[in-house]
């Protein structure tokens, strides 16, 4: 089972450099994931390395916070970049029961972000409680245009232009059951300051989506159809400055 988190967010105020910015909102999603799987304290997790040696070198937290050593790293990687950058960094453990890694991409202050996590288990481990719990920290810390989970093997998305709600579909409005009655569950999601801030939609409750399940794939085609129907569904294209 693989199942991935993908968030799109504008901050023009955050830096490429911004490494410990970056850090401290990761931790926070993986403050969420630690509650159900504690092994997933944030003092086991590294920096992502292009071996495994290198990956299981450099720890990115402390009992602190980010760490020295992880952001003097970082800093070295991209000491001569001068548009984009990204946190890419792995639980450090082996074989846990679900597995995680993520990644922060930053670029130049007019594009959108991403935030990219990554679960995985060969176990009924993942289930939507646990999703859900670590959509919440990303939605208060980084305040997405949008986030999508799907199965990695997903590719039914009736609209190509648009993200698509597959198994879950965060969107900073408010939706109601009215107008989007096919929805399994709508979510009421909170920003920072504890106020409402937009909804997750679900396709599937009580188990988690399937791409080779029929039933799956025409809950979330029709949920598609419903809100473009219902014009809630932004396009790719929204991520981009007007030329």
């Amino acid at each position: 089972m693989f199942i991935q988190l993908r968030a799109k967010f504008r901050e023009p105020s955050l830096g490429i450099r911004d490494f410990e910015k970056m850090l401290r909102r990761q931790g926070k999603v993986i403050e969420a994931l630690a509650r159900s799987y504690p092994e997933h304290d944030k003092t086991n997790w590294r920096l992502k390395g292009d071996t495994e040696d290198l990956a299981k070198l450099f720890p990115v937290f402390d009992t602190n916070g980010p760490s020295r050593i992880g952001l003097a790293v970082l800093r070295l990687q991209f000491q001569k970049e001068q548009n984009r950058s990204f946190v890419a960094i792995w639980d450090g453990l082996k074989a846990p029961r679900v597995d995680c890694s993520m990644a922060c991409h930053v670029g130049p202050p007019e594009d959108a972000h991403t935030l990219k996590v990554d679960l995985m288990s060969e176990e009924d481990a993942i289930g939507p409680a646990l999703v859900i719990s670590m959509l919440t920290p990303i939605v208060e810390q980084f305040d997405p245009l949008w986030i999508q989970v799907y199965p990695t093997d997903y590719s039914e998305q009736v609209f190509p232009d648009k993200p698509g709600v597959a198994w879950m579909l965060y969107l900073p409005l408010e939706i109601t059951a009215q107008q989007v009655p096919e929805a399994a569950a709508l979510v009421p999601m909170a920003g920072r300051d504890g106020r409402r801030r937009g909804t997750l939609v679900l396709s599937v409750v009580d188990e988690v989506f399937d791409g080779d399940n029929p039933r799956h794939i025409e809950a979330a085609a029709s949920i598609d159809i419903r809100m473009v129907d219902q014009d809630l569904m932004p396009c790719y294209s929204d991520l981009w400055p007007a030329a």
